[in-house]
């Protein structure tokens, strides 16, 4: 009951921000709509899966919010502390998360100029507060692992996972569910035998043979990943495939907030307004690292 309240209550949350920053004076009813076909196109996802979707959106939001308000450097270094508490929270939330504040925020606080060299101390203090928030896991980690793991210790399996266990690049179920925890198979005998470190270490070099003997494929599979990102949903499991119609719907959603990004920058005449500046941010900062 509490997680499914925790479901309704993130996308509430998304839903608000998005209409606090928005502003709208005309076609009022457009912005619910569009909310509303975004919910049903991702109901699963949003509503029925018990995952860390719903965290990362209620993240997602928070760092939208915060970094409108934040967009220059504040003058309070309790405000930076603050920022920098969050960035940490995001950063354990999600890796990519975490990613996408220490980048937004040091492309908006770090001086132009070097006369304004004596205005760094707020991405000081938040850089090192959310330094501080993540210390623990890495310790945790060290203790663990014997390695300095920042946050995330499977990036190994995870690159290799995109690059020499799946066809195309795109992760689906037949690819995913060969993960050590998802199926008793070679997979994960291998992972008991060897420990983790050993066993994320033997996938870097499968990686880095797969781009020596093509490269042109390694960059096909990132294109394909992008395409899948922002244009056309791909199925997951072969099952999603039979439910026709909810496909079709979904496919046709899924590519609207790119079409979107590309009319604002064709139309919207520059600078433009600071919430679609920090919304095109994350946007893309985000998909980045999943696209590469």
């Amino acid at each position: 009951s509490l997680f499914i309240l925790f479901q309704g209550v993130s996308v509430l949350l998304a839903g608000v921000a998005v209409v606090v920053l928005a502003k709208l004076k005309h076609g009022i009813w457009l912005l619910p709509l569009c909310f509303a076909l975004g919910a049903m196109a991702d109901f699963y996802e949003l509503f029925q899966r018990t995952h860390d979707t719903q965290l990362i959106l209620v993240c997602v939001s928070l760092l939208l919010v915060g970094l409108v308000r934040l967009w220059q450097p504040p003058h309070s270094l309790k405000i930076a502390g603050a920022w920098g508490l969050a960035g940490g929270v995001f950063a354990l939330s999600s890796p990519v998360l975490g990613f996408v504040w220490a980048t937004a925020t040091t492309l908006r606080w770090f001086p132009r100029r070097r006369s304004d060299w004596k205005g760094i101390a707020p991405l000081v203090v938040a850089a090192s507060i959310s330094i501080l928030v993540v210390s623990p896991w890495v310790i945790r980690n060290y203790y663990h692992f014997g390695k300095l793991i920042p946050v995330k210790s499977n990036l190994a399996y995870e690159v290799w996972q995109s690059q020499c266990l799946d066809d195309d690049g795109i992760l689906d179920s037949s690819s995913a569910f060969q993960h050590p925890w998802a199926t008793a198979g070679p997979q994960r005998k291998e992972y008991l035998e060897d420990g983790e470190m050993k066993f994320l270490s033997k996938r870097w070099e499968p990686v880095f043979e797969s781009w020596r003997q093509d490269p042109l494929g390694g960059l096909e599979r990132i294109a394909n990943r992008w395409f899948s990102a922002t244009i056309y949903y791909f199925a997951f499991t072969e099952r999603d495939k039979e439910y026709v119609w909810p496909m079709r719907f979904k496919r046709v959603y899924f590519p609207l907030p790119f079409f979107a990004v590309l009319v604002l920058l064709a139309l919207r005449k520059p600078p433009l307004p600071t919430d679609l500046q920090a919304a095109l941010l994350i946007y893309g900062l985000f998909l980045i690292p999943y696209v590469l």
